[in-house]
């Protein structure tokens, strides 16, 4: 089996009517179309006793669409596509990946752990076929989860994806603050959550510094 794959853009060819054959989709506004905000975290419990945290945009009875976040981040991160994926008939369903937010830490595990969690999940929501679209260090899941799951997956979309570290990356290949933070990560992991807790807590009491930084 075949999958469209593109690296082009985030929202295409997912947020497209062309990801799957047949398919209609009004890409005008309607009026289900609602304000965008950052949902509440659910905690999911796998058969295995494993929690999974997970938020979801867009509309609820929508085409599914497993979203997968970068690193270091979490589903909230896609707040901003809560209302392109309304306009376009889409549901958002973005897990934590193991020891992101509510999900269970997973010691030693790989991209090729993450299709089991996917596949799931997607059981727990009622969801036959769905899209995965990973965003930065998501792409390697989005990849091994439309490799993994070829019968239940309809189309994938990589947007800026970023190889697996050891395997198809390295930390020269990220910016100077990213291979601090990682090697952090790695040496002073409690440093590194202290140092992220405190940037949180920075970013909800001055939301716009926190987005200005980024510029």
């Amino acid at each position: 089996m075949r999958l469209p794959v593109s690296t082009s853009k985030p929202i295409s060819p997912l947020f497209g009517p062309a990801s799957v054959p047949g398919a209609s989709v009004d890409l005008a506004p309607t009026a289900r179309t609602l304000p965008p905000m950052i949902p509440q975290p659910k905690l999911v419990t796998l058969p295995d006793g494993r929690g999974v945290g997970v938020y979801e945009y867009g509309l609820p009875d929508g085409r599914p669409v497993m979203v997968f976040h970068g690193i270091p981040a979490c589903g909230a991160g896609f707040e901003w596509a809560d209302t392109p994926a309304r306009e376009r008939n889409l549901r958002l369903i973005a897990p934590d990946r193991p020891g992101v937010g509510l999900s269970t830490r997973q010691p030693d595990w790989t991209v090729r752990d993450w299709p089991p969690i996917v596949t799931a999940l997607a059981d727990h929501f009622g969801v036959g076929r769905y899209g995965v679209w990973g965003y930065s260090g998501g792409g390697p899941h989005a990849v091994a989860t439309a490799a993994a799951n070829a019968d239940r997956v309809t189309a994938a979309v990589v947007a800026a994806g970023m190889g697996e570290m050891g395997t198809f990356a390295t930390a020269d290949d990220f910016e100077k603050t990213d291979r601090q933070l990682l090697g952090l990560s790695v040496k002073h992991p409690l440093a590194a959550r202290a140092l992220l807790s405190v940037t949180a807590r920075g970013a909800k009491l001055s939301p716009k510094s926190a987005v200005k930084s980024f510029e």
